[in-house]
């Protein structure tokens, strides 16, 4: 898990007062997105090396207090974090998404390319369609097998992840016909996902 939170003012929002907006800032996989803690103040109150509130400040009534309080929501995000890549959800999620999750709204989470495909075979198997079911079957070990068993999202399914595939595709010795079969359900399947 390559994620850190650090704390800061963003110096970029100047209010009318002088003072900035305090902000956690979530650093995952080389991507940021600033949480608003909706605090502001100014830089001379504010020790950025040690990312709290200095004793001097008189914005706060009890710098110690404000400091535990910055401090908890930090350790509630990073459990956050911890619990989404323990349950392999974290680098499915986008950044916004991560960042509704950590704000405590609810994320519409879309269906992971493998998982889709896997609920898509039940139901063919259901309606007793063994044949189409058996094709995307195919599909969603071959899928498997090209990314070495990482689940992705339908985002990545774009043109130069299909170029990877056709080229390891036929690196491996395989047709010309079975590509064009799994390119069709590939389209099939994106299509029923939309």
């Amino acid at each position: 898990m390559a994620t850190n939170i650090k704390l800061l003012l963003d110096t970029r929002r100047a209010r009318k007062d002088g003072s900035y907006p305090l902000v956690m800032r979530v650093i995952h996989d080389r991507k940021s997105i600033n949480i608003s803690l909706g605090y502001s103040l100014r830089e001379k109150d504010w020790d950025s090396k040690n990312e709290k509130v200095k004793k001097s400040s008189s914005v706060v009534e009890n710098t110690t207090r404000f400091n535990n309080l910055l401090h908890k929501k930090r350790a509630k995000a990073y459990d956050t974090i911890a619990r989404l890549d323990d349950e392999k959800k974290l680098d499915l999620l986008s950044m916004t998404d991560l960042k509704t999750l950590l704000t405590g709204n609810k994320v519409t989470v879309k269906p992971t390319v493998f998982a889709f495909l896997e609920e898509h075979i039940s139901e063919l198997q259901k309606a007793r369609k063994s044949g189409n079911a058996g094709v995307y079957d195919q599909v969603l070990k071959r899928l498997r097998s090209f990314t070495s068993g990482k689940d992705m999202k339908f985002e990545a399914l774009n043109y130069a992840f299909l170029t990877r595939f056709e080229n390891w595709h036929f690196g491996n010795g395989s047709s010309v016909g079975s590509l064009s079969v799994y390119m069709r359900t590939l389209r099939a399947a994106y299509n029923k996902a939309i």
